[in-house]
């Protein structure tokens, strides 16, 4: 039988590095990541929306250290905006309403938001996309509130409008203010099948919410990312100090998800700007688009230098099926690689999360580090960890950051879920946003950890192991193989299917020696294993047969 060795959290650990990456115990609100078993939860906070299913993509901080998420809640009567107004410390704003919850119904059949930005101090605009009834497809939505989540009756009609494009579905994923007070948006237009024949769409508004016709063609310019590549779909939109827009994504053939070698699509990340008219700058690598050679795969991120250098970030997989190497590339304001960084403009790496390979999502950039946020099974829906490594602005790892230059938060924080955004208000600490499973539901979460805090160099007791087997399990049993212990431990055992949906929860006693878990009457699958106890934590994949 094959053994699977899974290092759980130590009560006491070896101290000898003079800094270290830690969760924020001073933030959070520990209490309410609701549904999820384990004792060591600090630095996160847990938002439900009674019981519905709830998603943050971003969350926005406020001048006086307050903090909005930014989302939708859905159930089988549609999808509404969602907002929770957070204290500086995580604990919720009750001013703003019942555990901070701020719910907006815009009427429509679902309104779903999936990006977010302040607008100006005291506003917020949000985009998604709205399914309006009698149409079988969704339209572009866009909405302004202020921060006690009231609509705005200077925007659009009563605060909120649609946009209907051409295409059968479309959808806002990104949203810029610009400091003339017009907005950018950005996101996926689909035509045809979905997610065949789809085009990225940038468009611009008036403060109004009016479309402003001098951009593009009358408001639009629409993209394919790669000719004869079907599926283009935006990752990331930002604007430079001159006002030009730089968008980048993936493209797929035929569909989202699936790479093969069509001699039609390469699959190298492109970069595309333009002026702040909408109009393709070709300043900009001659033609307003630029090729990074050998990165098959996909760009998830973009950010712009004070320099206006141009940093994308992604998964690239050489002729893998699926991308798994996070790829960093930094390039010139021409568009040309800038050969000071890493390795002629080049950084490759290999990460692995928690129990696969992991893939950065977002990038932070301040005190000489870039930061890249990453999620364990980057092809996967669902995840199991989430974390960070710092590169230098010169392109080198920093291999003393967290363990091994990663830190993760697989030992110490029971997570099913996605998180979208990395943020941050100083050098101290950064925030992850997004949503967490709670058996057949999700909930909005933000989660926070400390950069660089002198620790103990004490010597303590290294990490325990414990051993579950066997993997596949076929005998309908799963053994625990906790030798070696010297009491008798409490522990809390979770597992879930690959969708995130908790299929089995127990609390047990582990003694030393062999314990054993009935599955028997479990389906044959892959599912997460998660183990928490007082002083340990593991997580892996185990095969059901």
């Amino acid at each position: 039988m094959k053994k699977v060795a899974i290092i759980l959290l130590p009560a006491i650990i070896i101290c000898m590095r003079l800094s270290a990456q830690v969760p924020d115990s001073t933030f959070g609100m520990p209490e309410s990541f609701a549904g999820i078993p384990g004792s060591y939860l600090p630095a996160v906070t847990g938002c439900d929306f009674d019981g519905r299913d709830d998603h943050a993509f971003t969350a926005l901080h406020l001048d006086n250290g307050k903090i909005i998420l930014v989302g939708h809640t859905r159930s089988s009567d549609g999808a509404d905006l969602a907002f929770v107004r957070l204290l500086p410390n995580g604990h919720y704003d009750t001013g703003a309403g019942p555990n901070g919850n701020m719910r907006i119904d815009l009427g429509y059949l679902s309104d779903s938001c999936l990006t977010g930005a302040l607008y100006g101090n005291d506003r917020i605009v949000a985009g998604g996309a709205a399914r309006i009834a009698g149409q079988s497809g969704y339209v572009n939505l866009i909405a302004r509130v202020d921060t006690n989540g009231q609509l705005d009756p200077g925007f659009g009609n009563g605060g909120h409008l649609t946009i209907n494009l051409s295409s059968d579905n479309e959808m806002i994923t990104g949203i810029i203010p610009l400091a003339n007070g017009k907005i950018l948006i950005a996101g996926n237009a689909y035509y045809g099948s979905f997610p065949d024949s789809t085009l990225v769409f940038v468009g611009c508004l008036m403060p109004d919410g009016q479309v402003d016709t001098s951009f593009g063609t009358d408001g639009f310019v629409f993209q394919r990312l790669e000719q004869g590549c079907n599926a283009s779909l935006l990752s990331k939109i930002v604007v430079d100090s001159g006002g030009r827009i730089v968008i980048s994504g993936a493209s797929y053939h035929p569909y989202p998800g699936v790479l093969n070698d069509d001699p039609q699509c390469t699959h190298n990340i492109r970069i595309f700007r333009y002026l702040p008219n909408g109009v393709r700058d070709t300043t900009f690598a001659g033609t307003g688009m630029t090729v990074l050679p050998s990165t098959k795969g996909r760009a998830t991120t973009l950010l712009i230098e004070d320099d206006d250098k141009i940093v994308v970030a992604g998964l690239i997989g050489g002729g893998l099926t699926f991308p798994l190497t996070t790829y960093m590339g930094r390039l010139m304001p021409d568009g040309s690689l800038d050969s000071t960084f890493a390795n002629n403009g080049r950084f490759v790496q290999d990460l692995f999360g928690a129990t696969d390979p992991a893939g950065s999502f977002d990038i932070l950039s301040f005190n000489g580090y870039y930061y890249l946020g990453f999620l364990d099974i980057p092809d996967e829906v669902i995840h199991v960890s989430f974390g960070l490594i710092r590169v230098s602005h010169s392109g080198v790892w920093d291999t003393s950051f967290g363990t091994n230059g990663m830190f993760t938060t697989w030992a110490h924080l029971p997570f099913i879920g996605r998180i979208y955004q990395i943020s941050t208000t100083d050098s101290l600490g950064i925030f992850f946003t997004g949503f967490y499973k709670k058996g057949a539901e999700s909930n909005m979460m933000i989660y926070k950890v400390r950069l660089n805090n002198p620790i103990s160099s004490t010597q303590e007791e290294a990490p325990a192991r414990l051993k579950v087997f066997p993997n596949p399990a076929s005998t309908g049993k799963l053994y625990f193989d906790f030798s070696g212990a010297a009491t008798e431990e409490v522990i809390a055992i979770q597992l879930s299917d690959m969708q995130g949906r908790q299929v089995l929860q127990r609390r047990v006693s582990m003694i030393s020696g062999i314990n054993e878990l009935d599955v028997s009457h479990l389906p044959g699958g892959m599912y997460v294993l998660q183990l928490t106890g007082r002083h340990y934590r593991g997580i892996e994949k185990v095969v059901i047969q």
